[in-house]
C-alpha cells in the first residue's frame, strides 16, 4: 500500500484527470439539481463551509452559485487538483478558497466551520479519523454531510460494435494494471454500506442523523436536455475514455505499443464523432446514465 501524502499527485496521475473530473462533476452539480441537493444538505446561505476532498473544485463552485453569501473552502491532498481548482476559480471570478491538506488531519482550529461536506471521499480514507476530524472542525450545531455514489445505470446502444470490440480487446491488456493501481492507492478501500455509515456517524458524536437518496441523470437524447448540455455529456464520456488511455500509459508503461495507443485514440474519437453527428441530425440512440447519490447528514 502506498501511504497517503500531502501535496501528492497520485489521484490526478493514476486515477482521474482534473479537467474530466471537473466536467463530469459540473454535470452532476448543474443548477437544475440545486434544490434537491440543498434540501438534502440542509445548508443555508451565509455559512462558512468546507468541502473535504474537493478535487478540481466543481462542487465548491456549485455551492458558491447556490449560496452566494457563504464562504466556501475546498481541501484536497492532490496538488494538481488544487492548482486546477484555483485556476478555474480565477477564470470564473470565484472567491472559493482552495487548500492542500489531509482529510484525516485538518489544519483548522476546533469549531471553525458552520458546515463540512464531501463527495465520493469517505470510501477512500480511514473512516473514524475522517469523521472525528470534521466533528472537531465544526462549530456546535454545525452540519456534517457525506455524499457518496451508491449505484447507477449506464446503458449504451452500440451501433459501432466492431470498433468497440477492438477497443475492449486493447483495453483488456491493461485492465489488471488498473485494478492493481486501485489497490495500491487505496481506492474504495474503506467503503462502508448504507447502514454502517449512520452508525459510524453516531459513534463519532453526530446527532439528528438523516439519510437522503438523490437520482441524478445524464441523458443526452431526453427532450428536456438542451443541446449544450447534451453535447457536454457526450464529450464528457469521450474524455473519460481518452483519459483511460493516458492513465494506462502511466500505470502500464510499455504494455500497449505506440501504434496501439494511437489506434485506441482513433477508435474512441471516431466513435464519439459519430455520436455527435447522430445527435445533431436528430437520431436518438438513448444512451442512459443515472447515479443514485446517498447524502448522510448529521449535527454536531
Amino acid at each position: 500500500m502506498e501511504p497517503a501524502k500531502i501535496n501528492s499527485t497520485i489521484w490526478s496521475t493514476f486515477i482521474q484527470r482534473p479537467e474530466t473530473l471537473y466536467q463530469t462533476r459540473a454535470i452532476r452539480f448543474r443548477d437544475e439539481n440545486k434544490q434537491q441537493f440543498l434540501k438534502a444538505l440542509g445548508f443555508k446561505d451565509r455559512m462558512n463551509i468546507l468541502e473535504v476532498g474537493c478535487g478540481p473544485g466543481a462542487f465548491c463552485h456549485a455551492m458558491e452559485r447556490w449560496l452566494p453569501h457563504s464562504r466556501i473552502s475546498g481541501l484536497d491532498r492532490d496538488s494538481v487538483l488544487i492548482k486546477y481548482a484555483s485556476e478555474k476559480s480565477e477564470l470564473l471570478g470565484s472567491k472559493c478558497n482552495f487548500i492542500i491538506g489531509d482529510a484525516t488531519n485538518l489544519q483548522f482550529p476546533d469549531n471553525t466551520f458552520d458546515a463540512t461536506t464531501s463527495h465520493t471521499v469517505i470510501e477512500h480514507v480511514e473512516t473514524t479519523r475522517f469523521l472525528s476530524e470534521q466533528y472537531r472542525g465544526l462549530k456546535p450545531g454545525g452540519i456534517f454531510t457525506v455524499l457518496s455514489v451508491r449505484t447507477g445505470i449506464s446503458l449504451n446502444y452500440d451501433p459501432w460494435k466492431n470498433n468497440t470490440d477492438e477497443e475492449k480487446t486493447l483495453m483488456q491488456k491493461v485492465e489488471p494494471y488498473f485494478k492493481a493501481a486501485d489497490q495500491k492507492y487505496d481506492v474504495a478501500k474503506y467503503a462502508i454500506n448504507e447502514t454502517e455509515l449512520p452508525q459510524k456517524m453516531t459513534a463519532a458524536g453526530f446527532q439528528d442523523i438523516s439519510i437522503h437518496f438523490l437520482v441524478i441523470t445524464a441523458i443526452p437524447d431526453s427532450a428536456d436536455v438542451n443541446p449544450v448540455l447534451a453535447k457536454t455529456i457526450i464529450e464528457g464520456s469521450r474524455q473519460i475514455a481518452l483519459d483511460a488511455v493516458e492513465i494506462a500509459q502511466a500505470i502500464a508503461t510499455g504494455v500497449l505499443s505506440d501504434a496501439e495507443i494511437e489506434r485506441l485514440k482513433w477508435l474512441i474519437n471516431t466513435r464519439f464523432d459519430q455520436r455527435i453527428r447522430l445527435y445533431e441530425t436528430g437520431q436518438k440512440i438513448w444512451d442512459v446514465s443515472a447515479s443514485v447519490i446517498m447524502v448522510a447528514r448529521g449535527i454536531k
